[in-house]
């Protein structure tokens, strides 16, 4: 466990500098011992030759007791006069650790205001065998700063240039059969969209094949015959405030309207927020302009709260985007287009979360019955299932109704849904190419949530009645019950669990929170070969209540509370050995409070309190690389600031962006973005 931060000061100082004394005494003690007792050594055997006293030391770096590492001081005699101290030489061993390090010296005076800098290029160009710089076909890149603002790199302004050349030509091999004919490679660079670089330059290789949809040596790149890319970007690379809808200090986002989804691969952003007249209504981000629009007032008496509910659901980013919003009168769906942001309802309020499935949204209509869309209207549920390959659509058809009228949820592309069979038995169904039918007898209807995915079959919450516990639908058509947890009060239904961080496969064992008792969710596993539950950690509460829960590989990551940490990041491996707290951000009692965490390039990324090296920064943006904590931004600088990160909405991760809500202390709560490219090994970032 690691150790606390030790208090700082004079009697810390006084402390240090007392080991050092008693270490240099240390040392000359053991010096003269050994001198000692070798030159007794010495006069005891009579005639010996003297040898020399050597000496030689070790470095090392952070061990017990030595915090910030020390030398290990070797003294013996050269027996073998090799002229080195070698191991069976060493008679004596001394250990000097190096000093704390001091507090840092105060903040400087700011500097001057530098002037505005030069834009860098970069320029590519083919060589042919005439180059004096390759013996055959080549191309060299050049890289610079365009000093006259004319937007090309002149050979005054190359700055640095190199040249990758062709291998140079072997000698002839033996003569094979005639191949086919080969197809061109080809190179071509292009400029990337606005929104994703402003300022950069895409080199894609390819073969000129044909590919799948293209020509083949026609002479131009088809996306098809891409093999490779080199993307290059020069914009500033750091989180960045993007809205201020309520000009000033006021906030433009509060708890009941902060709702947000980026359309992947495309420059908008859609969420909700407030513009100090009109109340919480639909606004749109360009990422390429930079620039904040209303998209529609749904209601001019009030607040329309889009997304509020169920957030914004889409299919692929040129396509509708369903949410749910009060246009004054009801609860609605609604959906609208990006390309020309026509908004039209499409049904009344539902109480389920909508979903993908089959290149459309699952959603239930104001009858609690399941349909299926992919535009702007209603169908039943069995459109999609035409669309797809299944193979009993009679059978659905003809002998089984009330399709989800309980559940429905899909998972790893297969749509499980509640359904009674023949009008009397209900079941559950799983639709994909085919129909899986699983019957449960129960006393009150099944609830199936939160599913993973085990060796044998999948595992899911299952409610009924109010009580929940976790139900294992077997591959080969049959089911197992695999808890049978009480609540320790006077009602003894278990109402939650899975609630914080669902179920979690690893290693034969599933991985979940539940309140068994109190009010604080405690972590729990269940072991598929031995049947056994139990508890991971009896230190560990309030499992992931703020955060929810990321995986890598088999380490689970979520908030929790414990006596000896307080609010913290922790982590689990399904094993009691593997669970503990991560007392890195704020190492003692004082806690980081982490609110949300999500994963960035492999790493866990969260939003918390924490020190860097001595400065404290609160509600920042951190990332956890191999547990160690490294700031990536804080929204307000400044000694006690509290830049109030996450306190409305969540943290958002796309494929190319991260956004998250804070205060800078200019503006009130607005949106910020982070452009996560320098995570994608196809680009990088100069």
């Amino acid at each position: 466990m690691p150790s606390k931060q030790q208090p700082q000061g004079t009697k810390q100082s006084n402390k240090f500098r007392r080991l050092r004394a008693i270490g240099v005494v240390a040392l000359i003690c053991a010096t003269a011992l050994n001198s000692y007792f070798l030159l007794n050594k010495d006069e005891s055997q009579g005639d010996v030759v003297h040898q020399t006293l050597m000496t030689t030391s070790e470095h090392f770096e952070n061990i017990s007791p030595c915090v910030e590492g020390g030398e290990m001081i070797h003294i013996g005699f050269d027996s073998d006069e090799n002229g080195r101290l070698d191991d069976n030489e060493i008679d004596s061993s001394t250990l000097l650790c190096h000093g704390f390090q001091g507090l840092s010296g105060p903040q400087g005076q700011p500097g001057l205001k530098g002037g505005d800098g030069h834009i860098a290029l970069l320029d590519v160009k083919q060589l042919n065998q005439t180059s004096t710089q390759c013996n055959g076909d080549g191309i060299q890149f050049s890289s610079g700063l365009d000093l006259d603002h004319n937007g090309m790199l002149e050979e005054i302004e190359v700055v640095s240039s190199s040249v990758l050349c062709n291998g140079s030509i072997g000698l002839d091999g033996v003569s094979g059969t005639n191949g086919s004919n080969g197809f061109s490679a080809l190179v071509e660079q292009m400029q990337p969209p606005e929104w994703l670089c402003n300022r950069g330059i895409m080199v894609a290789f390819g073969i000129d094949d044909g590919g799948s949809e293209g020509q083949s040596n026609d002479g131009m790149l088809h996306e098809s015959e891409i093999r490779d890319w080199l993307n290059l970007c020069f914009d500033d690379n750091e989180p960045q405030r993007r809205t201020d809808i309520v000009a000033g200090t006021s906030d433009s986002f509060s708890l009941n309207c902060a709702k947000l989804t980026h359309l992947e691969q495309s420059p908008h952003v859609l969420f909700s927020a407030v513009d100090g007249t009109l109340g919480c209504e639909l606004h749109r981000f360009d990422l390429g302009s930079n620039t904040t629009s209303l998209v529609f007032d749904l209601n001019p008496s009030g607040d329309s709260f889009p997304g509020r509910n169920f957030g914004f659901t889409s299919t692929q980013a040129d396509s509708w985007v369903y949410f749910d919003a009060n246009s004054g009168s009801q609860e609605q769906m609604w959906a609208v287009h990006p390309q020309n942001w026509t908004m039209v309802p499409v049904l009344d309020a539902t109480l389920r979360q909508p979903f993908v499935w089959s290149d459309g949204v699952v959603m239930w209509n104001q009858s609690n019955h399941i349909s299926w869309i992919n535009a702007t209207s209603l169908k039943p549920i069995t459109e999609a299932m035409h669309q797809s390959s299944l193979s009993d659509i009679v059978m659905v058809r003809d002998h089984l109704t009330n399709l989800g009228e309980f559940f429905a949820l899909v998972f790893e592309s297969t749509l499980y849904m509640s359904a009674l069979l023949d009008g009397a038995t209900q079941v559950v169904v799983a639709i994909d190419d085919d129909l899986r039918m699983w019957n449960i007898p129960s006393e009150s209807n099944t609830v199936l949530s939160m599913p993973t995915r085990t060796q044998e079959g999948t595992a899911f919450i299952a409610t009924q009645g109010g009580d929940k516990q976790i139900l294992h639908l077997l591959d080969d058509g049959g089911y197992l019950w695999l808890t049978d947890l009480e609540y320790d009060g006077p009602d003894t239904t278990l109402e939650h669990l899975g609630d914080n961080i669902g179920l979690n496969y690893i290693d034969e064992r599933i991985v979940f929170d539940a309140v068994t008792e109190g009010i604080d969710a405690m972590l729990y596993y269940v072991d598929l070969n031995s049947l056994e539950v139990g508890l991971l950690s009896t230190e560990l509460l309030a499992v992931g209540e703020q955060t929810g829960s990321e995986r890598i590989d088999d380490t689970i990551f979520f908030d929790c509370v414990s006596a000896a940490y307080g609010h913290e990041l922790c982590q689990t491996d399904g094993t009691s050995e593997g669970t503990s707290v991560i007392d890195t951000l704020r190492p003692g009692f004082q806690s980081s409070q982490p609110k949300h965490v999500g994963l960035v390039g492999g790493q866990v990324i969260l939003l918390a309190h924490g020190l860097d090296a001595s400065t404290y920064h609160a509600s920042s943006l951190w990332m956890l690389k191999n547990g160690i904590p490294t700031l990536l931004f804080n929204p307000y600088l400044g000694a006690s600031n509290d830049a109030q990160s996450g306190m409305y909405g969540e943290l958002v991760i796309s494929s190319t962006h991260l956004f998250f809500i804070a205060q800078d202390g200019n503006q009130g709560h607005e949106l910020f973005v982070w452009n996560l490219l320098e995570y994608d090994e196809q680009w990088l970032f100069i």
